[in-house]
C-alpha cells in the first residue's frame, strides 16, 4: 500500500485517522463480547487512545536515523529501498503486510547484519496502518535484557510508553479478539541465558492468542527450524537495481556519488556482488570510494576501512570539510578507547544506552586502556565527529550492531594473551547469532584455531572415542552428544533436531561454524538446498510415515538402530561424513600449527 506513497513524506495524522475511523469500529463490532459492557464514555476513551498511540508510533517508527543520515531522525521512505523475502515455498520481491499475512499469520525474517531487517519492519508496520490491517505494535526484543518481562508485560509497556493507556485485563481481552499484528525485532539481540524461555513465551502466545499476527526479525539461526506454526523467509540481496536505487537515495557528493553509480552499473556490483548487494556495505563502500576503489575481500578490512574513513577522511555527506574533534588523540588511540566501550556493552548484551551509562563505560574504560580522557569530550566526537554512535531519542546507540562487533573482535586481537583465552572462551557461545568470532577470525586466524577450533574439537573427540577414524561407535556417540531427539515436520516436509541443552547447542553451533570456514579446503561437497530434500525423504518414507511415529529420541539410539545407520549414509549435516570432515579439518590443522612450530625454530634456532 506505501509503494506509491516512498518518495514523498505521507500525512501520518491522515493515515492514523483513517485507519481508526475504518477500523476501531470495526474492531467494537467484531470483539466477540469485548466491548458489551463498556459504556459510551468509556468506548470514547478507548478510541481516543487507540488514536493517540498510533499517532505516537507511527511518527516514531517512520524516521530514523541511519549510517549516513546521522544528524536528524529523516522520513524513511527518502531513503528506504525495498527488499524482498523468500521461504522454501514462496518469494516476495517487495514485502508488504498484506502479501505476508496472506500466506501466514506467523512469520520470523532472517537476514545477515546489514541487509535491513529492522527497516523492512517498520515498512511492514506502516503498511498495516496504510492497509487498515490489524492494530500494528512495534517490539524491540532487546528490551527483555536486564528484565523478568513476560511478552505480555513488554506488550503492555510498550503501548503504555507510547499513550496507549490500558489495564491488562482490557489487553487480554483484546488479544483474544484478535486485534493486533505484532512486529517483534531483533530476537538474535536477547541474551543467550533467556533465549529458551523467551521462545517458548513467543510460542505459546502464538497459540493462546492465534487470531492476532506474530512477525519476528533476527539474525539466521538453526533455532527456527522448530517455529513450527511460523513460515520463515530469508532476506534477499540487493539487485543492481535495487543498490543503485539505495545510493541515488543517499545524501552523499554528487560528483563522487555520480561516478560511484556508473562503476557499480559497468562492472563493480557484479564482481563484488557478494558484499554490495548488502545495504549497510554498499553505504561502507560508497563512504570509502573517494579513497579507493578496491574492495576487500574481508569483513573485518571493510569496517576497518570505514572507521579510518570515519574518523580521518573528509566528511562527503555536506561538502568536503573536516569536523573537529574535542579530543586530540590519534587513530589507532581512539579506536583503542572505543573498542574497550565496545566490550563492555557487548559483553551486557547493551545495544542502547542512556549517556550516563556512556560515561560510566567510558570511566571504566580509562582505567583498562591507561589512557586519560574527559569521557563527555570523547563521547561527543563519537557521536558528532567520528560518528559511531548516534542519538535515537534519549539514548544512545552504534550507528550499526555491526560495529560494535568489529571493535569487540579487535579488542581481543590487541588485548593481553591471558584475556584472549578468557574472551573467547567467553563469547564463543555466541559464534553464530552475531559476527566477533567470525570477524576475530579474519584478522588472526591463528589466534581462534589455537585457543578455540583445536582445543574444542579435540574435547568432542574426547568424548566420542574419535581417535584416527570415524566409525558407527563413534558416530552414535556424537549424534547423541549433540542432539537430544529428531522431527517429521510435516508443514515443511524436513526433519528437525532438537538440541538437547545449552552446552550441546554450543557444540551443533562450533560445528557449523567450523565446517563453513574450511569447507573450501576440505572440499565438503553437501549443500542443503541441493542435495538434502532426497535424503531426508527417503529417511521420512521409512521412518517417520509409520502411525504414532514423528519423534525419534536419540537416547534409545545405538549403533544397530536401523534409523541410525541410514541417518549416517549419504552427505549431510547430520550424517556420518560430517563427522569424517572434522576429522579431516583437525588433521590439517594439527599439521599446520606443526609446520609452523618448525618454520618458526628455522627462522630462530
Amino acid at each position: 500500500m506505501l509503494n506509491k506513497t516512498m518518495d514523498t513524506e505521507i500525512d501520518l495524522n491522515k493515515a492514523v485517522a483513517e485507519f481508526a475511523q475504518q477500523n476501531i469500529e470495526n474492531m467494537f463490532k467484531a470483539g466477540k463480547g469485548l466491548w458489551n459492557d463498556v459504556k459510551e464514555k468509556a468506548r470514547l476513551k478507548y478510541k481516543r487512545t487507540y488514536k493517540e498511540y498510533l499517532k505516537n508510533a507511527s511518527e516514531r517508527l517512520s524516521k530514523s536515523k541511519s549510517f549516513f543520515i546521522r544528524d536528524e531522525p529523516t522520513y524513511i521512505y527518502k531513503f528506504y529501498v525495498p527488499i524482498g523475502i523468500s521461504s522454501s515455498k514462496s518469494k516476495l520481491e517487495t514485502a508488504s503486510y498484506r502479501r505476508l499475512v496472506a500466506i501466514n499469520k506467523f512469520s520470523v525474517i532472517t537476514g545477515l547484519a546489514g541487509c535491513g531487517k529492522s527497516m523492512l519492519l517498520k515498512h511492514l508496520f506502516l503498511d498495516a496502518i496504510f492497509s487498515k490491517g490489524k492494530v500494528p505494535v512495534f517490539i524491540e526484543l532487546r528490551d527483555f535484557n536486564n528484565t523478568e518481562y513476560s511478552l505480555f508485560d513488554l506488550i503492555l509497556f510498550s503501548c503504555r510508553s507510547l499513550n496507549f493507556v490500558c489495564e491488562s485485563s482490557y489487553l487480554t481481552k483484546a488479544l483474544e479478539a484478535g486485534h493486533f499484528a505484532f512486529f517483534l525485532d531483533g530476537f538474535d539481540e536477547i541474551s543467550l541465558h533467556i533465549q529458551t524461555s523467551i521462545r517458548a513465551d513467543i510460542l505459546k502466545f502464538s497459540k493462546q492468542y492465534n487470531d492476532n499476527i506474530l512477525v519476528v526479525t533476527s539474525r539466521p539461526d538453526h533455532e527456527f527450524t522448530g517455529w513450527g506454526q511460523f513460515t520463515i523467509y530469508k532476506t534477499e540481496p540487493l539487485t543492481l537495481q535495487k543498490a543503485y536505487g539505495l545510493i541515488e537515495k543517499l545524501p552523499y557528493d554528487h560528483d563522487l556519488k555520480y561516478k560511484f553509480l556508473i562503476d557499480l552499473k559497468e562492472s563493480l556490483f557484479e564482481k563484488h556482488r557478494s558484499f554490495l548487494s548488502n545495504p549497510l556495505l554498499l553505504s561502507i563502500m560508497l563512504l570509502t570510494y573517494g579513497q579507493s576503489a578496491d574492495i576487500p575481500n574481508k569483513l573485518s578490512v571493510f569496517y576497518n576501512q570505514a572507521y579510518e574513513a570515519l574518523f580521518q577522511r573528509h566528511d562527503a555527506l555536506k561538502g568536503a570539510y573536516q569536523r573537529d574533534r574535542l579530543t586530540n588523540f590519534d587513530i589507532q588511540d581512539f579506536a583503542k578507547i572505543f573498542s574497550c566501550f565496545s566490550i563492555q556493552t557487548y559483553d551486557k548484551r547493551v545495544f542502547h544506552f542512556s549517556n550516563s551509562d556512556a560515561i560510566n563505560y567510558l570511566d571504566k574504560s580509562k582505567n583498562i586502556v591507561n589512557i586519560d580522557f574527559n569521557e563527555q569530550a570523547y563521547l561527543t566526537d563519537c557521536l558528532k565527529a567520528v560518528c559511531l554512535l548516534v542519538e535515537e531519542g534519549i539514548y544512545l546507540t552504534f550507528s550499526h550492531r555491526s560495529f560494535q562487533e568489529y571493535f569487540v573482535a579487535k579488542f581481543i586481537c590487541e588485548t593481553k594473551p591471558e584475556m584472549q583465552k578468557k574472551l573467547i572462551e567467553r563469547f564463543a557461545n555466541n559464534i553464530l547469532n552475531d559476527n566477533v568470532i567470525s570477524l576475530l577470525f579474519e584478522i588472526n586466524q591463528e589466534l581462534v584455531e589455537r585457543l578455540l577450533i583445536r582445543p574444542r574439537l579435540k574435547t568432542i573427540f574426547h568424548n566420542i572415542d574419535l581417535e584416527n577414524k570415524v566409525e558407527i561407535a563413534q558416530y552414535t556417540n556424537f549424534i547423541k552428544l549433540v542432539y537430544n531427539e529428531f522431527n517429521y515436520d510435516q508443514q515443511s516436509s524436513d526433519i528437525t533436531a532438537d538440541i538437547t541443552a545449552k552446552s550441546n547447542r554450543n557444540i551443533f553451533d562450533l560445528v557449523h561454524f567450523i565446517i563453513n570456514s574450511y569447507k573450501d579446503h576440505i572440499n565438503f561437497e553437501t549443500d542443503v538446498e541441493e542435495t538434502y530434500n532426497p535424503y531426508v525423504n527417503d529417511i521420512i518414507n521409512e521412518f517417520f510415515l509409520k502411525p504414532d511415529i514423528s519423534t525419534i529420541k536419540t537416547e534409545k539410539l545405538n549403533c544397530n538402530s536401523p534409523f541410525l545407520i541410514r541417518l549416517s549414509k549419504g552427505k549431510n549435516w547430520f550424517s556420518q561424513y560430517l563427522l569424517e570432515s572434522l576429522l579431516e579439518i583437525n588433521n590439517f590443522l594439527d599439521l599446520k600449527a606443526q609446520t609452523t612450530d618448525k618454520s618458526l625454530s628455522e627462522i630462530f634456532p
